[in-house]
C-alpha cells in the first residue's frame, strides 16, 4: 500500500467515516485537504475500496445507497459551501411535488470548482449567491432551509402557480414554515385563499 513520506498510513478511513452520512461521497479536493493524493485515490479505486463516480468525485464502496446521492454528488462537486437548493431541496425534505430535470445547487462564486464534471454540470442548475446564506443538513445532504428552498424554487423554477400553492401548503402543514415566514418572503399570497376559508 502506498505510504506517506513520513511512513504514516493515510487517513482514508477517517475521511470515509466523516462522509458516511452523505452516502460516502466526497471530492478529491476534500481528500487532498487531508493529505490523501489523487494517486492514492486511484490506488483505492483499483483495490476496490472506492468507486470513482466522475472526475474528482468518489464514493466509498462500503457506504449504503443513499436516496439523494445525485444531489449530494452535485453539491460536493461545486465545493464545500454548496447546498442543494430550490425544488431539489424541497424533494429532499419531502415537501410538495415540484419536479425539475436538474438538481439545483447554490454556491458562492469563489467556492465553485473551475472543473465541474460535465455530467454533473449538465444535470445541475447553478445559482451563484453571496457567502452569507444559511446551510442546513438533512439526511446527510447539505441543504438550504425550507423557507429559502421555497423562495428559490419560486424565483427560478418557472412552476405552475397551482402546483406551487400545494407545495407551500405542504410546507405549512408539515410545520416547517409559518405564515409569518411566508409573509416575510412574499410567499403568503399562495395561501391567502386558506385565510378566507378559515
Amino acid at each position: 500500500m502506498p505510504r506517506y513520506k513520513t511512513g504514516k498510513k493515510p487517513p482514508i478511513d477517517e475521511l470515509l467515516r466523516d462522509v458516511a452520512d452523505r452516502g460516502g461521497v466526497f471530492s478529491a479536493r476534500e481528500a487532498e485537504d487531508r493529505g490523501i493524493s489523487r494517486q492514492l485515490l486511484s490506488y483505492y479505486v483499483k483495490e476496490g475500496k472506492l468507486d470513482r463516480l466522475d472526475r474528482g468525485i468518489y464514493r466509498s464502496k462500503y457506504a449504503p445507497d443513499h436516496p439523494h446521492e445525485d444531489a449530494i454528488e452535485s453539491a460536493v462537486a461545486y465545493g464545500p459551501k454548496a447546498v442543494v437548493s430550490g425544488s431539489s431541496a424541497l424533494n429532499v425534505y419531502g415537501i410538495g411535488t415540484l419536479d425539475s430535470n436538474k438538481i439545483c445547487i447554490k454556491h458562492p462564486a469563489d467556492e465553485a470548482s473551475a472543473r465541474i464534471p460535465s455530467t454533473i454540470a449538465a444535470s445541475t442548475m447553478s445559482i451563484v449567491t453571496p457567502d452569507d446564506y444559511e446551510v442546513s443538513s438533512r439526511d446527510g445532504v447539505p441543504i438550504e432551509p425550507v423557507l429559502d428552498a421555497l423562495s428559490t424554487a419560486w424565483n427560478v423554477g418557472n412552476y405552475d402557480p397551482n402546483q406551487f400553492v400545494n407545495t407551500v401548503r405542504d410546507a405549512l402543514n408539515a410545520g416547517t414554515v409559518s405564515r409569518s415566514d411566508l409573509k416575510e418572503r412574499d410567499l403568503d399570497r399562495f395561501v391567502e385563499d386558506d385565510d378566507e376559508q378559515e
